[in-house]
């Protein structure tokens, strides 16, 4: 367990995909089967929970490949947004992945959040393209030289 010095209540997990899902469900596209809140890979990614007073409210789940790590179906819960969870959350994981020698950070980003992610030196690198309705960009952020080609099953955490 790893308790954060940004806000003393704030706990960042290890979990697994299942214990993700009801919240990328509810958060990410509550109007859509729980399944649309499934990954292919969430079986071989990184899956992270943002406790607090050990209520689960937030979720990422990190995908690695090839010296890349992919922030994918990150999601805090609506009535915890806006008191630093998320922001806690994406500091947790480039800082898990850069330590394990990912090169760069990535993620494609609702257009709405663009400022959030720019926050983290994260910068727009597409052209928008759509999503089941909604905006995208993918948006990266260099971070160390890395290790070469890292691929999931080279993590263990």
């Amino acid at each position: 367990m790893k308790t954060l010095g940004m806000r003393d209540d704030i706990v960042i997990n290890r979990i697994t995909a299942d214990v993700a899902l009801p919240i990328r469900h509810r958060v990410l596209w509550p109007d859509l089967p729980m399944d649309a809140a499934r990954v292919s890979e969430d079986d071989t990614g990184l899956h992270f929970g943002a406790y607090y007073k050990s209520w689960l409210v937030g979720v990422a789940s990190i995908f690695l490949n090839e010296g890349g790590a992919r922030l994918r179906k990150f999601a805090v819960l609506p009535e915890y947004q806006g008191h630093g969870i998320g922001s806690t959350l994406v500091r947790y994981t480039m800082e898990q992945v850069e330590a394990l020698g990912a090169s760069e950070f990535w993620c494609d980003a609702r257009q709405t959040a663009i400022p959030f992610y720019e926050r983290f030196g994260m910068r727009v690198d597409s052209a928008p393209f759509d999503k089941r309705g909604v905006a995208y960009v993918r948006m990266s952020r260099p971070l160390q030289e890395g290790f070469g080609s890292l691929e999931q099953g080279d993590v263990t955490l």
